[in-house]
């Protein structure tokens, strides 16, 4: 990893932090005003930067915000009335997400069950109807 603090570094710095050496992170700060100090190209890098700062602070100064545009949002936006948010979210949300899991059960229920009629179910059926019974040949026949 390069330790040394470079153009490329610097350019860095000045794009993520801005002009002001205060907002430069403790750590890079005393590398970065050697730097400039010591290079012609940083220091166009640095004016460049300070340029940037200045034109958009003075932007930003000269650009009031419109009288009245926070009531007029506020205005426009729908009113809810709280009796129907609480019986439509508070209640029915919970309802809905409670049954979810019912009905999840029941549709993996319906789509793997077996034979509806099984050997048990055939058995019982079969100690009413003896004829069912012969036909299983769990009765022998006299």
């Amino acid at each position: 990893m390069n330790t040394e603090f470079d153009l490329q570094r610097f350019e860095a710095l000045l794009d993520r932090h801005g002009a002001e050496p205060d907002d430069w992170p403790a750590t890079l700060r005393e590398q970065a005003l050697t730097l400039l100090a010591s290079s012609g190209d940083a220091r166009l890098l640095y004016d460049e930067a300070r340029l940037l700062d200045d034109t958009l602070d003075a932007v930003l100064v000269e650009t009031p915000t419109p009288l009245g545009l926070k009531t007029r949002v506020l205005a426009n936006t729908p009113r809810r009335d709280p009796w129907l948010d609480w019986f439509t979210v508070r209640i029915w949300r919970p309802v809905v997400l409670g049954c979810l899991p019912l009905a999840v059960g029941f549709a993996v229920g319906a789509n793997f069950a077996d034979d509806p009629v099984d050997l048990e179910d055939q058995v019982l059926i079969a100690f009413a109807d003896t004829d069912t019974l012969e036909a299983l040949a769990l009765v022998e026949e006299e």
